[in-house]
């Protein structure tokens, strides 16, 4: 992106798109999280926080369902159960969070910065051990339904480095979302078929959810650190307070 004459934001919003597809079990379109912007004519700094909200507005019993709970073995001396399932999803943020910036501060077309990441999708990506760690590890949760199988299985077994992850649905959703904008998935089709597949299957979030989510801007924590000044994100989020300390 920047040898095309994009900017740092161009760039940034490029390979958060490709990472939906190579860091697929961490992240994607239903995610959440924060960009810090600086802008080097005026040396302003913000973070706009595009985290996940709370779902089920205009509900008359928001949570009324009990998310499914999976084990995850890190050690033989260290498991976790995490909450998963479409009572456990939250109004997603990431595709908002990555289209306020393209509005305010890129340089480059929308459908441009989606491309690589469909491309991506469509043609797959080979594993590396690192990420092939991963899949083993969140197995039972990536292979947990039917949709989950569909997309991480490759002869019945998760995927193992060397395999190459295909995510056609993904490259779809990415199409869509080239072609008609973030938005759609706040108000469009993509919105109207998230809300009823989570809903369809004991989730919370509405349609008035996603009509009503916003990226909220916000001055980030400042710290100085051996003559310079450290930039980072502020509450609600804890990671800039604590490295700032």
């Amino acid at each position: 992106m920047l040898e095309d004459g994009g900017n740092a934001v161009d760039a940034c919003i490029a390979a958060a798109f490709v990472s939906w597809v190579a860091e697929s079990p961490l992240t994607g379109a239903g995610a959440g999280g924060f960009m810090l912007v600086h802008h080097a004519q005026d040396r302003s700094t913000r973070v706009l926080d595009h985290f996940v909200a709370v779902p089920g507005l205009g509900l008359r019993r928001p949570g009324a369902h009990a998310m499914e709970a999976v084990g995850i073995d890190f050690t033989p001396e260290s498991s976790q159960f995490f909450r998963i399932g479409p009572a456990s999803c939250a109004v997603p943020g990431a595709t908002a969070g990555l289209g306020e910036p393209h509005r305010r501060f890129a340089t480059l077309p929308w459908r441009t910065l989606l491309e690589p990441a469909i491309a991506h999708a469509r043609e797959g990506v080979v594993l590396l051990e690192p990420q092939a760690y991963l899949h083993a590890l969140l197995d039972p949760i990536l292979r947990h339904t039917d949709e989950g199988r569909a997309m991480y299985s490759l002869n019945g077994n998760h995927l193992v480095a060397g395999d190459r992850l295909m995510l056609d649905d993904l490259g779809r959703t990415l199409e869509q979302l080239a072609e008609k904008g973030p938005n759609d998935l706040y108000t469009g089709e993509l919105a109207r078929e998230l809300s009823k597949y989570i809903r369809d299957g004991g989730g919370d979030i509405t349609l008035r959810d996603l009509r009503l989510y916003r990226v909220i801007q916000r001055r980030p924590v400042r710290v100085p650190f051996l003559g310079y000044e450290f930039h980072s994100n502020p509450p609600p989020s804890r990671g800039g307070v604590l490295i700032g300390l």
